[in-house]
């Protein structure tokens, strides 16, 4: 059993304060951004539009450094990737905000000293320095590694060293935040995993606390689809590229279904849990109406037609109350959260057709 599960299990037993840091361990470089962007003054939305103005840029200053692009001419392309990384930073500092709420609605779910909760909170929303800092190294040569393997496919044939320079720069930070983003969510919905484990309280009338994690994960799941149908969308992959079939084709497959196991995985154990408790209720409604149906034939066989009517009144609402458990659902989430992820599933898909569709009308 991991330190975490050892203290949510002592929480919930014993009651008494776990000895545990509210902070345990420092907080990545990713976290030291984005908190040094929420402390500088006026709106974060001006910030997140600077991050995207000098993104744009080393992106332009990079065509209009190799010559191919004139100066001060405009890319799209590159306007959308400068958009790009301060939408990264802010879907991160969203989802981190919908885990903190999730949280606090889970908690009267499960028996937590506040200590305890302190420290979960924070495991839940902060990436610990070593692993982010190791992430963001092994991005950049990774990098490198694509444009020299495929320079034409990566776009960035007749580049000189000072524009490979600053594309590079510029795609290691949208990759590093990217990928400390993934590593993030995986660690994050693991321990979504254990608070479901360690839960005392199962209300299958009451599952609001219950449901509490699954706006986590559908919406992390959600984003990383948007990231990635947005990304294909501004530079669709060209299918004779050397890299398609081992980079392209790989990504865009793995991340619809890695999203679909963000938004399920960690509701796994809640599903079984709150199926436990269904399956449990209806045994005791079926043990029940065996007793009622064993009651109304003695009063038909004794011809008390009285006791058998009253018995009929009792089997009535027994097998009302029966159709009711039938239909209480045991997956942790409400119909407007599945059909919201469902939904967003289909993008990648969507932008796939819609590029080869106008690929098929251009001009051969």
């Amino acid at each position: 059993m991991s330190t975490t599960e050892a203290q949510i299990s002592q929480a919930a037993a014993a009651r008494e304060p776990a000895e545990v840091s509210v902070r345990p361990y420092a907080p990545s470089w990713l976290n030291r951004l984005l908190d040094w962007i929420d402390r500088l003054p006026g709106p974060a939305w001006l910030a997140y539009g600077v991050v995207a103005v000098l993104s744009s840029v080393a992106g332009h200053f990079a065509l209009w450094n190799a010559g191919l692009l004139p100066l001060w001419q405009f890319d799209p392309v590159q306007v959308f990737w400068g958009v790009y990384l301060p939408a990264q930073l802010w879907i991160i500092r969203h989802l981190d905000g919908v885990a903190r709420s999730a949280f606090d609605a889970f908690r009267p779910a499960v028996d937590l000293d506040d200590e305890t909760a302190a420290r979960l909170r924070h495991e839940l929303t902060v990436t610990p320095a070593r692993p982010a800092g190791v992430i963001a190294v092994l991005v950049l040569p990774v990098t490198l590694l694509y444009y020299a393997l495929d320079p034409v496919g990566s776009q960035v044939e007749g580049y000189g060293p000072a524009s490979l320079a600053a594309r590079a720069t510029a795609e290691w930070f949208v990759g590093a935040v990217l990928f400390v983003f993934i590593y993030h969510t995986v660690r994050q919905l693991r321990l979504v995993s254990r608070l479901h484990a360690a839960t005392t309280r199962i209300d299958l009338f009451q599952p609001r606390p219950l449901y509490a994690f699954s706006r986590l994960t559908s919406r992390t799941g959600m984003a990383l689809l948007i990231l990635i149908a947005s990304g294909l969308m501004a530079n669709p992959p060209n299918l004779d590229s050397a890299t398609f079939w081992t980079i392209w084709a790989p990504w865009a497959i793995g991340v619809p279904l890695f999203a679909v196991g963000v938004f399920v995985l960690p509701l796994l154990g809640m599903h079984q849990r709150l199926a436990s408790e269904k399956e449990q209720i209806q045994t005791d409604a079926d043990n029940r109406l065996r007793t009622i149906m064993g009651e109304l034939t003695t009063a038909v066989d004794a011809r008390d037609l009285s006791r058998a009517e009253g018995m009929h009144k009792l089997l009535a609402s027994h097998l009302s109350q029966h159709d009711v458990l039938a239909r209480l659902p045991t997956w942790p989430w409400s119909g407007g959260t599945l059909r919201g992820f469902a939904t967003t599933l289909l993008l990648p898909v969507i932008v796939f057709l819609i590029q080869r569709g106008v690929i098929e009308l251009l001009p051969k």
